[in-house]
C-alpha cells in the first residue's frame, strides 16, 4: 500500500515516551469533529485521513439527527391534553 510521511499524527514526533500525548491528540480530534466545533488545528493532510474526517463527520452529523429528533418526540409529548391514548 502506499504510504503517507506527512501527517496530522505523525506531525508530532513519536515517541514511547509522548504516547500518551498521542491518544489525547486522537480523543480530541475525535470530540472536535463529533461535537461539530472544530477548530480547524488538527485537520487530514493525506487521502486517508480526509476519508476518515468525511465517515466521522457524517457520524456526528447522524448522531445530532437522532438527539434532536429525540428531543423534539419529548417536547411534542408534552401537551397531555392534546395526546389521545
Amino acid at each position: 500500500g502506499e504510504k503517507y510521511e506527512k501527517s496530522w499524527y505523525t506531525s508530532v514526533a513519536y515517541t514511547e515516551q509522548n504516547r500518551p500525548w498521542h491518544y489525547t491528540l486522537c480523543i480530541y480530534w475525535a470530540v472536535m469533529t463529533v461535537t461539530g466545533i472544530g477548530f480547524g488545528d488538527v485537520f487530514p493532510v493525506n487521502p486517508i485521513e480526509y476519508q476518515v474526517a468525511a465517515v466521522v463527520m457524517v457520524l456526528g452529523a447522524s448522531l445530532w439527527a437522532f438527539v434532536i429528533a429525540g428531543v423534539c418526540g419529548v417536547v411534542s409529548a408534552l401537551d397531555a391534553d392534546g395526546t389521545r391514548f
